[in-house]
């Protein structure tokens, strides 16, 4: 008996497009437990900020009292000789919350960082504990301005990271508070 034509070429068709879906499955879910391997390699540890002798100005980005949207509050961080650690000492400051009254932390109270990995293409993975999630009062707009906030202070003050990308627990997570989509990397708005 010989097999009908349309039949063969509809299984090699059907075989293809699940072979290029497994693959993108692959590559798509497989990166991040690559990043969860490797980002305590990659975080040396970070220097006492009485260590450092200088001190540079940056600009993170807050919740606005007075108006819509976020607001830029300066500060000044101890200058590190290393940017990944430069970086987290951003991120820090940035969960420790404003100085000033008129503004508000649009990242969950508890929140930490457990590890941060920057690609050579300047994408910046942050590894956050669950509270970013869990602590979050949800909303689209408290969800952007929460993204925003981290995402605005890094590229504001680092030319080298043109993209954020969140994790929590070592995870990729589909959203922050189920409404928008956190499965992929962020650039500045």
């Amino acid at each position: 008996m010989i097999p009908d034509k349309r039949k063969t070429n509809w299984a090699l068709i059907l075989g293809i497009l699940l072979g290029i879906a497994g693959l993108a499955v692959i590559l798509l879910f497989g990166f991040p437990k690559e990043i969860t391997q490797v980002k305590n390699k990659l975080l040396p540890r970070r220097p006492a900020t009485s260590e450092a002798k200088e001190t540079i100005r940056v600009k993170l980005y807050f919740g606005s009292r007075t108006t819509k949207g976020l607001a830029i509050e300066e500060q000044e961080i101890a200058r590190l000789p290393n940017q990944v650690d430069q970086v987290r000492e951003i991120i820090i400051r940035l969960l420790a919350g404003p100085q000033g009254l008129n503004l508000v932390s649009a990242i969950p109270a508890a929140t930490s960082l457990m590890g941060l990995y920057i690609d050579q293409g300047g994408c910046a993975y942050l590894d956050f504990s669950a509270h970013i999630s869990r602590n979050h009062p949800g909303g689209c707009y408290a969800e952007l301005q929460t993204i925003y906030s981290v995402v605005n202070t890094l590229t504001a003050n680092f030319d080298f990271i043109k993209k954020v990308k969140f994790l929590v627990n070592g995870a990729e997570i589909d959203t922050l508070a189920g409404h928008i989509d956190t499965r992929y990397a962020f650039s500045t708005n």
